[in-house]
């Protein structure tokens, strides 16, 4: 078996196991040699699809029985890459070559694939592919003492560029300069193989004696290089998924330091709640107290709006009958009044008479004594009227007194 053919056959075997393990399928899906194990077509048409992020959509047979099944299933998979946007002639492969187990027609539909979606993807600069690749090593390398990278056929041969790189990876699996000087050529290459396949899990694919005397294929290099620049890759996605992982684990903490305040005030909420709750039923019995207390006073008010009422009532009356008592006073005095002057008209027309009679006292004795008689009388009746007139003035200004103050009391 020719040296690239090994090389190809290893390399294609760690990178479609990888990609069926990354896609998670079952471990019976997984290659073992690279030639045969795509006769029935199903694991083809399962790297196909996880290698790509598509779905065959039409229907085929997961459990092949013969031949003509296993050809239907690979040429099922040969259109879904020509979906893919690969052109069939350049394929070179036919659905029979894949049951027919030939090798290198497999081989070749692989690297074609590999190309298109491990190294067509490389890109340094505004080189890609092969070129691109070449730049990488070149700028990964530029600061290693004896490597000078130009091209792949020439430049990998003393070890140097193989061991920098190995090295760039991480440096403190040895001391770079000491190992230049220390090793050789082939020491160089055997250690930077045996770091790349320990650390960059790359696995051994090139002969150190064919590297040395310039027989290793170009492709080859490309291959094996290509594989160091996607370890250097993975582990930048893998150092940004964990910076990543970080951040939204930093993030997590501040949404739970969050959630945590947030439950305090939650919590701090539902207490003022239930202190609002409890001064609302305070206040509740209060106004209920209060309306209670209203109700009574409306109570009271209303019977001393009744009370006022009935006392204006007697007033009035109280009114009514001292109106009625000094009109009454008035009437009287006025008639006392009148009959006090006809008394006194009276008295002196019988001081007149008396007069008259005085120059006749001696005829009219008899006569004087009776008018005397009367006279007594008359006064005896004007002290009783003045009494009684006395005594009902004194009784009208009683009463004008206590209605007075009655009005005081009731204003």
């Amino acid at each position: 078996m020719a040296g690239w053919e090994v090389v190809q056959e290893k390399a294609f075997t760690s990178w479609v196991n990888g990609v069926l393990e990354k896609c998670g399928r079952d471990p019976s899906d997984m290659v073992k040699d690279i030639s045969e194990d795509f006769d029935s077509g199903v694991r083809l048409i399962h790297f196909l699809e996880d290698v790509s992020g598509k779905v065959l959509k039409q229907r085929y047979d997961e459990f092949p029985k013969s031949r003509i099944q296993q050809i239907q299933n690979v040429h099922l998979a040969l259109n879904f890459v020509e979906t893919l946007g690969f052109a069939r002639k350049a394929l070179s492969v036919g659905a029979e070559d894949f049951v027919d187990h030939n090798k290198k027609l497999i081989l070749g539909f692989l690297w074609t694939l590999y190309r298109r979606y491990r190294i067509a993807v490389i890109s340094e600069g505004d080189k890609s592919s092969e070129e691109g690749l070449l730049a990488w090593c070149k700028r990964t390398t530029e600061d290693y003492e004896g490597v000078n990278i130009a091209h792949f056929k020439t430049s990998f041969r003393d070890g140097a560029a193989f061991m920098a790189i190995t090295h760039s990876f991480n440096p403190d699996t040895f001391s770079y300069s000491e190992k230049l000087k220390e090793l050789d050529a082939k020491g160089r290459l055997a250690l930077a193989f045996e770091v790349a396949e320990r650390d960059m899990k790359v696995p051994k694919l090139l002969d150190i004696d064919e590297i040395i005397k310039g027989h290793v294929d170009e492709r080859s290099l490309v291959l094996y290089t290509s594989l160091c620049y996607h370890a250097f890759k993975a582990r930048e996605e893998r150092e940004e998924l964990l910076r990543q992982q970080a951040e939204l684990a930093g993030k997590y903490a501040g949404l739970e330091g969050n959630l945590k305040n947030e439950k305090l005030s939650r919590e701090e909420l539902i207490r003022q709640k239930e202190e609002l709750e409890r001064y609302k039923a305070s206040l509740a019995e209060d106004i209920s107290k209060q309306d209670k207390t209203l109700g009574d006073l409306n109570s009271q008010n209303a019977l001393l709006t009744e009370e006022n009422t009935k006392l204006k009532s007697e007033l009035e009356e109280l009114r009514t009958k001292y109106q009625e008592l000094v009109e009454k006073y008035d009437t009287t005095t006025s008639s006392l009044d009148s009959k006090v002057s006809d008394q006194e008209k009276q008295l002196e027309e019988r001081a007149e008479e008396i007069n008259h009679l005085n120059k006749n006292l001696g005829e009219a004795k008899d006569k004087l004594r009776m008018t005397e008689a009367e006279l007594i009388q008359t006064q005896d009746t004007k002290v009783a009227i003045s009494k009684d007139l006395e005594t009902t003035r004194r009784r009208a200004e009683a009463e004008s007194q206590a209605l007075l103050v009655l009005r005081q009391q009731l204003d």
